[in-house]
């Protein structure tokens, strides 16, 4: 652990939080808002006029700026019929390294992986916006998310929901020179249309055994880095859902019309779009009736040099598309 690096003095938590949103005529509501430390939810009031309806901000936040190892936070999001949630946070989420701890029994060192969950589940003709910073592991920690999203099927009646899902991080403290250095980072997103999985994406970056030789683990940390470079922040975008269908098809256009050739130096930012077609059972009353309905989801990735590169060119490209479902102003918030 290096020694410039001050992590909360406290002990491991383990924290829960719990939203659910519910649409009253023209305004979406929380009908239920809880969380336990370290976890904090705000939802700021909208002050400016919008003629988006049914929708709320909800800030996902965290005490002392971040998690330190043997955290495990749990968040259930529960969106109804026809409301929009744009998901935040404040700044980067922050993996602070392990604190070892001796057992009793053996008087080894014990850490603790730093670990999230959230389960979303999204009702019919509504929209989850997800648009959180980036998580930024620090030196020697280990961090593990599991994201599942359980979007309401179509019906002959009702749209299915919809879900915009960026999931990024970056290589660590840049700024410090610290690039690939975590001891572990694992991301899993799963997306769910009413009792069918259609997607599944899941990374993992490790690093590799230990070794007693301070030149030879110098050299294993060179190696991830170096399989990396030269890019320093990773991210993925998921569109899923009707609300998202303009959105992928923009991105569609745009990456058909690019021009592929061979480069002997790498980009400074580079990205890829790749349709994803599904097949949902239909809900039409019949139990088993065996219908079936193709979908087209949209996975687009992007890698760059630094951080502000990304952002950048998330929020120019997110933004028409956005902007139409959740307003200007709502959408001011995110990339900020």
């Amino acid at each position: 652990m290096s020694k410039s690096t001050l992590v909360p003095a406290r002990n491991a938590i383990h924290g829960t939080g719990r939203a659910k949103l519910v649409g009253f005529g023209t305004t979406a509501s929380f009908a239920e808002l809880s969380y336990t430390y370290p976890l904090k939810l705000l939802s700021p009031r909208q002050t400016t006029a919008t003629n988006i309806e049914r929708l709320a901000i909800l800030y996902n936040l965290s005490y002392g700026g971040g998690l330190i190892g043997g955290d495990q936070l749990a968040l259930t999001l529960e969106l109804g019929s026809d409301v929009k949630l744009l998901f935040l946070t404040q700044g980067s989420t922050k993996i602070f390294p392990s604190r070892a701890r001796p057992r009793l029994a053996t008087g080894r060192a014990e850490v603790g992986d730093t670990r999230q969950r959230l389960s979303a589940t999204i009702g019919s003709g509504a929209c989850l916006v997800m648009l959180p910073d980036p998580v930024t592991p620090f030196s020697h920690s280990s961090y593990s998310q599991v994201q599942i999203f359980r979007l309401a099927a179509p019906t002959k009646d009702t749209a299915g929901g919809s879900i915009v899902l960026l999931d990024w991080f970056t290589s660590g403290r840049m700024s410090r020179g610290e690039e690939w250095q975590f001891d572990r980072y694992r991301s899993a997103n799963e997306i769910w249309i009413g009792n069918e999985r259609v997607a599944s994406d899941v990374l993992l970056l490790e690093q590799p055994p230990s070794s007693s030789s301070v030149d030879e683990t110098a050299k294993k940390i060179n190696r991830l880095r170096d399989s990396l470079a030269p890019y320093a922040c990773y991210a993925t975008l998921l569109l899923f859902g009707p609300a998202t269908h303009a959105l992928s098809k923009e991105f569609a256009q745009r990456y058909d019309g690019l021009s592929q050739m061979q480069r002997k130096v790498p980009e400074d930012l580079i990205w890829s779009y790749s349709p994803l077609e599904y097949k949902t059972s239909i809900n039409n009353g019949k139990r088993n009736s065996g219908q079936k309905e193709t979908g087209v989801g949209a996975i687009v990735r992007v890698a760059a040099k630094d951080t502000e590169s990304v952002r950048q060119w998330l929020r120019e490209s997110l933004r028409a598309g956005l902007e139409a479902q959740i307003g200007r102003n709502a959408y001011s918030k995110a990339f900020v």
